[in-house]
């Protein structure tokens, strides 16, 4: 029964949704709206047939909150990183704190955080010397410019 059970979901979406589908012309925006569809007849099935969701359901959820917590990926420039340094705390002895003009972060369990730190910095001074090597960056022009420094005239009294 199963076989033609889909044939008859799918002659269902056929009749149902593919006319609609011609008046898009986005791709994504097709997706968008076949899965909010598809969605939307398992919401109204479930409040017919009374359809619960597990507490597994639940925790699952909750465990995909955690994870992502925990392990959220996280983008910084390295132009942007204003200090790094090596920390330690009692809880995690081996740390690398990343600051930045608006946060820090900090990074730990590595297998060598000498050798990491040590990479990290070279990373964050080849984008420094990258910016300052670009012909798009100039100079503030409201800083006052470097002198060189001449002899000065040494008084009489001195000599």
């Amino acid at each position: 029964g199963s076989r033609r059970e889909v044939t008859e979901h799918w002659e269902w979406l056929e009749v149902n949704l593919l006319q609609t589908l011609s008046s898009f012309e986005n791709e994504n925006d097709i997706t968008t709206f076949v899965r909010g569809k598809i969605q939307g007849i398992i919401a109204e099935y479930n409040k017919i047939n009374d359809v619960k969701e597990d507490d597994d359901t639940d925790k699952f959820k909750e465990a995909i909150v955690k994870f992502h917590k925990l392990f959220a990926k996280l983008v910084i420039r390295w132009v942007d990183i204003t200090q790094l340094e090596k920390t330690a705390t009692l809880i995690l002895p081996d740390m690398i704190k990343a600051s930045t003009r608006s946060s820090e972060h900090f990074f730990s369990v590595f297998l060598n955080i000498t050798e990491t730190f040590k990479l990290m910095e070279q990373l964050a001074n080849m984008a420094m010397r990258q910016l300052l090597d670009n012909e798009g960056f100039e100079q503030d022009r409201s800083l006052p410019k470097l002198k060189k420094k001449s002899p000065k005239k040494v008084s009489a009294l001195k000599r």
